[in-house]
């Protein structure tokens, strides 16, 4: 019997249909409506009732959500199955940069359970001193060690990555003297400071810090202010937007 000739009763519902590819009729309902999966014709009673291909149709879509592939991707190989496989190497690429991302997470926190990992901000102050560029008994600043949590918290890198970065320039002594002088000045910036001198303040830090490629997506400056403003000078607060127009303008 061809397929177009099941009597609707043989066919199935969309509660069955849901079952059978593991998700909710609402989902079903959601691919009916972004125009992945066309609606079927309905019973005398007013059902939706599908056929085998319709089934076929669905699973395949579920898989590709499955790995990710994006619903106007997934359209795209609906309509030409045996076109081309592009978009599928390119998933298939994406997949493997957040499997090794992954990996990477699942050694860092591998190596925590096995010992008793030191904070984000003590671990920074660790490799500052190691670097001579924080006395034995120095601690950080407490905006400084704010900002690393939420830096730990919110980079893609974490604090780890970030002094890892870092490290060449700690490792050379001029460059690293510089640095630790520009970050007294921010430390020590006064309400009557100009805007010019905060600029000029702002362009030799980026000059200075190393470059980071992809660099991060950046914190938006009042979600920076809310959740860090009160650690922070008037001036200051004044400085940080200087310094992200700067970075912003080196990229």
């Amino acid at each position: 019997m061809n397929e177009r000739d099941q009597p609707p009763h043989r066919r199935l519902t969309i509660g069955e249909l849901a079952t059978l590819a593991g998700i909710s009729t609402r989902t079903v309902r959601h691919y009916h409506a972004v125009g992945l999966l066309p609606e079927p014709e309905r019973d005398a009673a007013g059902y939706r009732r599908y056929r085998t291909s319709d089934a076929v149709t669905l699973v395949r879509i579920v898989r590709l959500r499955a790995v990710g592939m994006p619903i106007a991707r997934i359209a795209a190989q609906l309509a030409d199955p045996s076109g081309d496989s592009g978009d599928l190497r390119r998933l298939a690429d994406e997949l493997a940069d957040e499997i090794a991302r992954l990996t990477r997470l699942e050694e860092r926190l591998l190596s925590m359970a096995e010992q008793s990992a030191p904070t984000p901000t003590d671990a920074v102050a660790g490799s500052l001193r190691a670097a001579g560029r924080l006395g034995p008994d120095e601690t950080l600043a407490p905006a400084e060690a704010a900002a690393v949590e939420l830096v730990d918290a919110l980079h893609p890198a974490d604090a780890a990555g970030i002094m890892d970065a870092m490290a060449p320039l700690l490792a050379d002594h001029s460059r690293a003297d510089r640095l630790a002088a520009l970050v007294r000045q921010v430390r020590d910036l006064d309400a009557d400071d100009a805007d010019q001198r905060l600029d000029e303040l702002a362009a030799e830090l980026v000059a200075i810090l190393p470059k980071v490629d992809p660099p991060p997506v950046p914190i938006d400056l009042d979600v920076f202010e809310k959740l860090l403003g009160h650690q922070l000078t008037d001036v200051q607060r004044r400085f940080h937007r200087r310094l992200r127009a700067a970075m912003d303008a080196s990229r």
